[in-house]
């Protein structure tokens, strides 16, 4: 959570920062150059984590899920930079003159980070698959606080573009501090370990039964406790309080975008189902319904966006985004009635767990890749001693490293990096 809060700061801020320090006419210049450069980052964050969800589903196609999202990462970071940076002019004419000319620099500059915002977010996945995050969080408050020590002392030099170069520099930072963390875990990745394996020995193998419940509904209990406290506390807050919040950034603000802010807040309790329903469907891995649903409030929204705006003016934006997010809140409610009805009904199971005492156990030597197990997600590399010691494959949890366990069926006597 703390990751994603410093995160947000380096995605939010920036435009904060110029139309504090430039002025309302400067932020637009600069808004859609960085529009264009957060749409391309949260593309990088969904490829990467679309596939590693699928590689997790898939294992045997994990090889081929991982090199389609370097790939497909290359694209967008290495292809995206070069078309923004070189066509940057004529992708601003399009929405007006005075963007093109004023803000070219700022969308070159963006364009030029991408390839180190790869970088980052491959240590980002890296770093969440392995389950060790803390240094993620530190490199990115740190990147943070260079981007905004910055930012005033290159807008007083080079105006709006000055914020883009802030932003640049920051990324270039986080990049070189991301390579040594990476260097060591693709070495790491990349040997495998020599074991001795002791399997189970079918034929000697005895099994008991036992029924038990397992209650499914808690597991989203806390996450449900979270998401009022943003979605139903964060909207009273952003709506009770935002004639002050944007007095903050300057008495214009306050004037014409209080309320805009207030129906944004309005909004965020039916992002809260809409989330929920797409969390639900990425484990149940069927998106296609979500995907139909968001395509359909987009077309919504888009709709009522002009004729809103002929009538309300910059408020009638906000309320055409608020009628999209209600679409597609209603639209959500009968799946996830559904889906809450078989969550909330407790699972009375039949588990056959292994007689302890009929069971055989037989040895062999093989070589276990690690680097395909970590690749998908499921394992973090044991540190093992220069002895070699001896860890546990849990039956119940295949590919995570847990010690002791007493109900394991595999033990792994290991020493890594061996030939």
């Amino acid at each position: 959570y703390v990751g994603g809060i410093v995160g947000s700061v380096v995605t939010l801020v920036p435009p904060v920062l110029v139309a504090t320090h430039e002025g309302a006419q400067e932020v637009a210049y600069f808004y859609f150059p960085w529009l264009f450069g957060t749409s391309c980052m949260a593309l990088l964050w969904n490829i990467t984590l679309s596939l590693v969800v699928e590689a997790i589903h898939d294992l045997a196609r994990t090889k081929q899920l991982l090199a389609r999202a370097v790939k497909l990462g290359l694209l967008v970071t290495v292809g995206g930079g070069l078309v923004l940076g070189v066509f940057a002019p004529w992708i601003l004419r399009v929405i007006g003159p005075g963007y093109a000319t004023g803000g070219t620099v700022s969308l070159q500059l963006i364009a030029l980070s991408l390839p180190f915002i790869g970088v980052n977010t491959l240590y980002g996945a890296l770093s969440l698959i392995d389950t060790r995050t803390w240094k993620v969080t530190v490199l990115k408050a740190a990147s943070a606080v260079v981007m905004v020590g910055l930012a005033i002392p290159a807008m007083d030099r080079y105006g709006v573009s000055g914020m883009a170069l802030a932003f640049l520099a920051s990324r270039v930072f986080a990049a070189l501090a991301s390579v040594p963390p990476l260097v060591r875990c693709y070495r790491e990745l990349s040997a495998n370990a020599a074991t001795v394996v002791l399997k189970l020995d079918r034929e000697a193998l005895g099994m008991t039964a036992e029924t038990q419940v397992i209650a499914l509904a808690p597991i989203l209990a806390r996450g449900l406790k979270l998401g009022l406290l943003v979605t139903v506390g964060g909207g009273l807050v952003l709506g009770v309080f935002a004639p002050w919040i944007l007095r903050v950034i300057g008495p214009g603000y306050a004037t014409g975008g209080t309320v805009s802010l207030q129906l944004i807040a309005l909004s965020l309790p039916f992002i809260g189902v809409n989330t929920l329903y797409g969390a639900l469907s990425l484990i149940d891995t069927r998106t296609w319904k979500v995907t139909v649903l968001k395509a359909a409030s987009a077309v919504v929204m888009v709709g009522l966006a002009i004729p809103a705006m002929d009538r309300y003016g910059v408020s009638g934006m906000a309320l055409a985004f608020l009628a999209s997010r209600v679409f597609a809140a209603l639209a959500s409610v009968p799946p996830l009635v559904r889906c809450y009805r078989e969550l909330s009904a407790n699972a009375a199971t039949v588990v056959l767990k292994l007689d302890r005492e009929a069971l055989g156990m037989t040895a062999e030597t093989q070589v276990i890749a690690l680097a395909p197990i970590l690749a998908r997600g499921l394992a973090r590399a044991p540190e093992f001693s220069a002895g070699g010691s001896a860890v546990y494959l849990s039956s119940s949890h295949l590919g995570t490293f847990v010690a002791p366990d007493p109900d394991a069926d595999t033990v792994l006597l290991a020493r890594q990096r061996v030939p």
